[in-house]
């Protein structure tokens, strides 16, 4: 069986009335618009059904303070864009800071005590020997060379006590750096504010909330998908598209997850789509609707996804009509590729729509196609390809 184009003899006069009727019809005789048409399709599609959802930060976080201390800056604000490292707030370090000073002070008191207990035991050393030569010569008593070696032992010791005290000091002032570094609230990744949570001269304790942030460059729709469709979701039959209708845009999915956990009672599987938010238009909470393939394959009209316009009406497109454009009402389905599957009573496979400079046109624009060639070969090739 062929698919061709219907006979609009009859249709033509409707949409001419109906126009005039609604004192929609703009004359502007004399100029033709150029423009470039596509046809539309007949195809063999991935039949989908529709899952609603919402959208979900992939990562939210209640970024708190991981010491006590009071507010002295705060650097963001509601809705602030922020980067991975970014100084979100500072507390008072004050007493950190002269806490630090004291234990550098104390580290240079204790290097001299190093110093001084080193010569201790250089001179301890030196006595040592001194004693043993005179003892091959039987000037001095074994004992008195045996005291002289506890006193290096000892003065040993002494000095490694100074050192280890320096040691101490020198973790101690590390330590006292680090609480002070914490005091320095910043992003643990980049994304957006949600809210603020402290001001300016509060105090806030150990671990309380400084601000809530999200990511916002990927995020996830969360879906319902019935248990027909899990088999063909997983198997990645068909790409799975998003419709953000406050948007009025198509995101693809990057990564698709069924979480093996259904509802007993609705006989559904939630789905989690990750999808990208370079521009960061996607916002938590956002209703969408995700087209879910079925693995079953039916056919369709398709039109370019150019030549969708919208209005307070919905979605329509401007077909060619003898050379004017006249708009034609279509109910959108879901999008693949460059292409939209539509609903619409008054669409053939073979009409041509407007799909560039088509924002700029009225009802019975007269049309100037650029591409006509090209677009009646895609007709023809359209016609061949529904040929049973």
């Amino acid at each position: 069986m062929k698919l061709r184009l219907g006979n609009f003899s009859g249709v033509w006069p409707a949409l001419m009335l109906a126009l005039v009727c609604s004192g929609s019809v703009l004359a502007q005789p004399g100029r033709a618009w150029s423009v470039r048409v596509d046809p539309v399709r007949a195809e063999a599609v991935v039949q989908q059904r529709q899952a609603t959802g919402e959208l979900r930060a992939v990562r939210r976080s209640m970024v708190a303070a991981e010491e006590a201390g009071r507010v002295v800056e705060l650097h963001v604000e509601d809705g602030d864009v922020i980067e991975e490292g970014q100084i979100l707030a500072r507390l008072d370090s004050r007493l950190i800071t002269l806490a630090i000073a004291r234990l550098k002070a104390e580290i240079t008191a204790f290097e001299a005590t190093v110093g001084e207990r080193d010569a201790a035991v250089e001179q301890a050393a030196l006595d040592l020997r001194r004693l043993e030569s005179a003892r091959s010569m039987n000037a001095v008593s074994e004992t008195e060379v045996e005291n002289a070696r506890i006193a290096v032992r000892g003065a040993e010791a002494r000095a490694a006590h100074a050192r280890a005290d320096v040691e101490s000091a020198r973790a101690a002032v590390a330590e006292a750096e680090e609480r002070r570094e914490k005091m320095t609230i910043r992003a643990p990744f980049a994304g957006s504010v949600v809210r603020k949570e402290t001001e300016v001269g509060q105090w806030v304790g150990e671990g309380a909330a400084v601000a809530q942030i999200i990511q916002v460059d990927v995020i996830d729709a969360y879906v319902d998908v019935p248990e027909t469709y899990i088999g063909a979701v997983a198997n990645g039959s068909g790409k799975v598209r998003v419709h953000i209708a406050s948007l009025d845009r198509d995101v693809e999915a990057e990564e698709i997850v069924v979480i093996p956990s259904g509802d007993t009672l609705a006989r559904t599987f939630p789905v989690r789509i990750r999808l990208s938010n370079e521009d960061g238009m996607l916002r938590p909470g956002m209703s969408i609707i995700a087209y879910v393939p079925t693995g079953n394959m039916e056919n369709a009209l398709t039109v370019h996804k150019d030549a969708l316009l919208r209005d307070d009406g919905g979605a329509f497109v401007y077909a060619n009509m003898d050379g004017q454009a006249m708009p034609i009402r279509v109910r959108r389905l879901w999008g693949f590729g460059d292409r939209v599957v539509v609903q619409s009573g008054m669409l053939q496979p073979g009409m041509q729509l407007v799909i560039e400079g088509n924002e700029r046109l009225y009802p019975t624009a007269p049309l100037s196609i650029m591409n006509g060639d090209d677009a009646q070969q895609q007709v023809s090739r359209s016609d061949t390809s529904t040929t049973d």
